[in-house]
Order: C-alpha cells, then structure tokens, then sequence
C-alpha cells in the first residue's frame, strides 16, 4: 500500500513515446496527475488520526485464540454481503462460508476460532458447523472480537468442516478506515460521489467478516457476492462470474478468484462508477491472449484520469518482464476509486485513492510482492513495501527520463536517511502500526535495499532472473528475509548473507569522507566511512562506483572498487598523458551511502607518508605516548617507523605474538609505521606520537 508521506519533491512526468504508442486508446496529453517522488503516498493514508488513535493493535487476538486458530487450515470463503454505497452497514442476510480442515492428524477439533468485531451495533444472527446450527450456549464472543466456536460435534482429525455465519448491522462507528476501521462510507470531497469501501490492512478484516487474521494461513480462494441497488456497481477480487438482477431494485454482483489469497487482500467497494477498460498485452501469455484492465470510476473523472489509466497497460507488460508474468493473468487487474488519500494492493482489483503514476506502479508491483508471494509475519512487511516502492523506480527507467529516475533516487534516499533502526521489525512491535509502516525504514529504505541488492549482484539479467525464481517459489504462499536471502544465494551462487545483515537486520548507514589525487599515471582514491549506527553494523561492506574526467571535455570513466574496511585506498592506473580534472563517488547513487566531502587533495600520496597505496592497518590509541597496540601475528615482523621527510627512524623485529610497538623515544610529530610480514604486502598507518 502506498500514502502520502514527505512528499519532498512531485514533478508531473509526461508520458515518453514508448509508454505512449503502448496504450491502446485515446491519444495522450501531457497527464495533469503528478507522479510522486521521494517517501510514498502508500503510507501517509494509513496513518491517519484514526491511525493514531490506534497505533497498537486493540483488537489482536490473544495468544490462545491464535492457537486455537492454528488448529485448523482456512481453505476457502464465501463472502454474501449486503453493502450501499450511502453507510457502512452490512445488509441483513449477509453471511460469511467457510471451508477448512482439522490440521490435527490425532485429535479432534473441539473449539473452532474465528475473529469477528464485537460491538453493540453488530449482530450475531446465526452460525452453522457443517451445516448444524450451534446453540448460543455453545458460542463465546469476546470483547477482542475473538469468536469461539463449540460445535455440536467435533471434528475428527484431517476432515474437512464449514462453518457459516449469519450477521448484520454497522460493524463501526467512524466512517474512516486505514487502521481505525475496516469498513469505510462517506462522499467524496469536492465531488458529492458517496463510496463504501473496505481496508483491511493490518488488523481489521473482522470489522466485515468473520475471518482468520493469519498471514501464514491463505485462502485457496475465494467468492465475494455483494447484493446492492442496481444504480451502483460492486468490485472485488477475481473475475465477475455475473451479475443478478433481483426484487426491489436490487442487484447481486458474484465475484471469484481461484488464486490463493491472504486475508487482508479480500475487499469490496460500492458506488454509482462509471467503467474504464484496457488490455495489457505481456510476452509469455498463452496463445498471445491479453489481461483486462478495469477500473471503476468516478463518472465526472473519466475524462481527466483516463491518460494515467492507460498507462497500467505497459506498466504491467514492463513488470512481467522483468520479473515474471502476472500472476493473476487468468482473471484481471483493476482498480476501485475511494476518497482515500493512498492505496491499498487489494488482490486483482486495488483501492485507488485518485490516478497516479506513482501510485498505480507502487500497486501494480505489490501484485507480486506483497499478494503472490505476502511477507510470512509483519516482522518481514518490507518484502511488500519496499519492492513495492522500488517498483515505481523500475517504472520511471522504463519509462521516464534519467533526471526523472535520479530525482526518485534523491527522494528516497533522503527518506531512508531519517531510518532508526532495522529493516526488518522487531518482534516486540508486530503489533505496532506506526512501526510496521514506517516510513523511512519499511518504505523508503526497504527500497533502498532493493536498490543496492541490484548493485551487488551487478547484472541486471541475473538479478531480474533472481527474482523471477523467487516468485515461483514462493508464489501463492508466504516468505520472510531469510527465505529471499536463500532464494537468491541459490539462483546467484553468491553468499548474501553478510549484505541482509547489514542492510535487513542492521541498522543505520554509511557516511563517508573521499580525497584523490593523480600521482603520476596513477590516480588515488581514499575513503574514511562512519557508520551512524555502529553499535550495530561498525562497518558497511558495498561496492562504490567512481566516475573520473581524464580530460577537459572528455567523457567519464566508470570504475567499480569494493571497500571491504573502514578506512580504504585504491591505486587506479591510468593511460600515459591522462590529466584528471574530476571524481564523483557514487554519481547514480546506488549505496545507502551519505557523503560528508570529496575533495582533491594535492599532498595525498606526494609526502614521505605515502601510506595511501598500501594496505591499511588499524592501530591505537592514536595519538599514542610509550607504545602503540598493533595486531598479532604467528610470524616475526619488521617495523619502521618514517617520519615526515620520509627517513627511517626506528627499525623493530618483532617476534611471533608481538602487540606492541615501543614509541617512547619518538619526538612529539606525526609518523608513518610501515609493518612489513612475510609472504604478504606491507600494511601502513599514519599516526602521532603526543
């Protein structure tokens, strides 16, 4: 899902010709909709007031409920809800089918636990197992919304039961939804259109059917049928099998999907919508068939909207490219407009708060990551957000410009800089709205690692690739980190292992410090990184990319380095006659990486302490008075203390296990210690003697 959150910078992004001669419709404009850059539209609608009055969850299950519910597996639901568009009351005669098993191979199932929001206004009419009615003596309702079910028989072990629920009234008080309620009503500002809608991300699927909050647990499908007055129309997941005419001026709208389907991804919207119907057309579709893409509407929006909406089409072909096909090719895509001031990736049909490009992208993308392959707990909620985001940056290279992609980068960088603490969540704040969405770390640094895991891998092909075997395996189920980090070592062959514990796992970020300077044919390059957070990750492992001018009106020479500790020089040869005139580090921002200072430094590597084209060595305490602490080897070593001009002034051969270097007899000034072990390069330090 996608809110409005630090828009640090929106420009409106024309639609490139590639983009343009893709959409099978009405010619395009220059779109009057703004795509949004910097942190995400996704999260500022769920943290609304009515988010903050509930930033922990108050209608989470207790732990014994959970067991209960981990008793059985929910396989299917059938969804008959009566809904207008003009409150949020749920009709009399809706009920709730549901399909499921004893997981218990041994022991009856005696207590059947269901979530279901208990207030005065919502009814309990009457619930049936396996099509028995269950005496009210035998159903206990809690004030959590915890639904406890005794049948009247239990069930044996391995057997497949159903339960239906018959229910009725207004499940909540407040029109808005976003973590205060999952059953929202109210007009839309500016324009009169009233809309009900459903959001029921994270914790409030029980404020509209009796369900089972359990992100390990996915329907194998599901049908959502809404009976309503026939001037609106009802959208939902799936295919919409038909449309029943019935007394009254009502009508019933039946929705199906046959894809596995978490929880919270089940949603209806109602309103009077007018239809808007494209087609996408991506590579690997069986006998070259096409994907349906319907949007509902407002009537009075269709005009200005209709150029953003075309452009889901090659959106979605440029997706399934990169990282598989669709997965829900076999039904659709679509979108349902709500006055919400985001959106919500409702499976095959997301909820749509106005046309975006950022917006439709971000929804688009979580179509893969977030509905086919969800995050397994809430601890791994960046599985979902942070590809999601990251997939409005895949649209602005396909589509945009490179300015358009450099100020996404520079927006969600700047983000992810505000980040304290760990991609993944804590386990002691799953529960914790405002935790589980934050912006800086679930968002926009979840991106981030996207981005950098790109570079890491540094091919294109290979990663894309990655991806695409991730999504089989996982597609239809769940994944945490580790299970992506297995995934992708996999299809690499490459250990990744120490990448998501820095970036997944560990906090903070690098900043660094460069200088350079061209000795001779060679170039030097130093980087001195902190890290904001070294109490957690003392040091950042990354590849960094170097431009260098070789010339006045040259063009850039790329070189990729890795910088494997703190404190690192690089030599870097260069053609006879070539002049340096500039060096950028990092230039397309690939590394969560803030730089304090890069700077020409003409003394660097030209003095008598050329420390800077040797290997590095840590020694302390720096400034030192009657030794310093070096590191200890198995062999005998020489050391040379140099001082300024370049002279030798002290020679040490220091045995096997030696960790100190006498300094008593230096001068008070600034040396070189050059430690030289044989069979390996002399390592070189700077240091002063106090």
């Amino acid at each position: 899902m996608r809110l409005l959150y630090l828009l640090a910078a929106a420009i409106t992004l024309p639609l490139s010709s590639a983009l343009a001669q893709s959409v099978r419709s009405t010619p395009l404009a220059p779109p009057p909709f703004a795509f949004s850059f910097g942190q995400q539209i996704c999260r500022q609608q769920h943290l609304t007031q009515a988010a903050h009055q509930q930033a922990r969850r108050v209608t989470t299950a207790s732990r014994r409920h959970e067991q209960l519910m981990s008793r059985y597996d929910l396989k299917f639901a059938r969804i008959d809800i009566g809904l207008e568009r003009t409150s949020n009351e749920i009709g009399a005669g809706t009920n709730a089918l549901l399909l499921a098993r004893n997981v218990s191979a041994t022991t009856p199932l005696d207590t059947i636990g269901l979530e279901l929001v208990r207030i005065n206004t919502l009814f309990l009419d009457s619930l049936l197992v396996n099509g028995q009615r269950v005496p009210t003596a035998r159903i206990s309702w809690l004030a959590d919304g915890a639904l406890r079910i005794a049948p009247v028989q239990p069930i044996a072990p391995a057997t497949d039961f159903s339960v239906q629920v018959w229910y009725h009234g207004v499940p909540t008080t407040s029109s808005s939804t976003f973590f205060g309620n999952g059953l929202g009503s109210t007009a839309v500002p500016g324009l009169g259109n009233r809309v009900t809608w459903t959001f029921s991300s994270p914790f409030t699927t029980h404020h509209w059917w009796p369900c089972k909050q359990v992100l390990l647990d996915k329907l194998d499908s599901v049908e959502v049928h809404v009976t309503t007055s026939a001037d609106n129309k009802a959208g939902s997941n799936g295919l919409l099998e038909r449309t029943v005419t019935l007394p009254n001026g009502k009508v019933r709208y039946e929705w199906k999907s046959r894809y596995p389907i978490d929880y919270y991804l089940v949603s209806v919207t109602v309103s009077q919508y007018a239809e808007h119907l494209v087609y996408a057309h991506p590579a690997g579709m069986p006998n070259g068939d096409s994907i349906p893409i319907l949007t509902y509407l407002y009537p009075q929006q269709l005009p200005q909207a209709a150029p953003v909406l075309n452009a889901t089409a090659p959106m979605l072909e440029n997706f399934s490219a990169k990282v598989g096909l669709y997965p829900f090719w076999q039904e659709k895509y679509g979108h349902c407009l709500a006055p919400i001031g985001g959106g919500m990736e409702h499976q095959t049909m997301t909820l749509l708060g106005f046309p975006d490009y950022g917006l439709i992208a971000h929804e688009l993308f979580h179509q893969w990551f977030g509905d086919n392959v969800t995050c397994a707990s809430y601890r791994d909620i960046w599985l979902n957000e942070g590809f999601a985001t990251y997939g409005e940056y895949l649209t602005i290279q396909a589509f945009g410009t490179p300015v358009d992609a450099n100020q996404w980068l520079l927006g969600n960088r700047g983000g992810a800089f505000q980040a304290f603490g760990s991609v993944v969540v804590p386990a002691a704040d799953t529960l914790n709205v405002q935790r589980i969405f934050s912006g800086a770390l679930t968002y926009a640094k979840g991106a981030q690692v996207v981005h950098m895991l790109r570079h890491v891998v540094n091919n294109d092909s290979a990663f894309f690739a990655a991806l695409r075997a991730y999504q089989q395996q996982f597609g239809g189920s769940t994944a945490t980190t580790d299970d992506l980090r297995q995934s992708l070592e996999a299809s690499l062959n490459m250990p990744l292992q120490w990448f998501f514990d820095q970036w997944a796992y560990g906090e903070g970020y690098a900043r660094s410090t460069f200088r350079w300077n061209q000795v001779g044919n060679d170039l030097l390059i130093e980087s001195v990184q902190v890290s904001t957070a070294p109490a957690s990750v003392p040091f950042f492992r990354m590849p960094i990319e170097f431009d260098y001018t070789p010339g006045a009106g040259q063009p850039a020479v790329t070189v990729r380095l890795e910088q494997n500790q703190p404190t690192q020089v690089w030599t870097i040869p260069l053609p006879p006659g070539t002049t340096i005139t500039n060096v950028l580090a990092d230039p397309r921002r690939w590394n969560l990486l803030q730089i304090l200072r890069i700077r020409r430094d003409n003394t660097f590597g030209v003095t008598g302490l050329a420390e800077e084209a040797s290997p590095r060595l840590t020694v302390y305490p720096n400034p030192c008075t009657d030794f310093l602490s070096i590191p200890a080897a198995v062999q005998e070593r020489t050391a040379e203390v140099v001082d300024l001009a370049g002279r030798v002034v002290s020679r040490h051969h220091l045995p096997a296990a030696a960790d100190r270097l006498p300094t008593a007899s230096l001068a008070a000034g600034t040396y070189l210690l050059r430690l030289s072990e044989p069979g390996f390069p002399p390592r070189q330090v700077r240091f002063t003697r106090n």
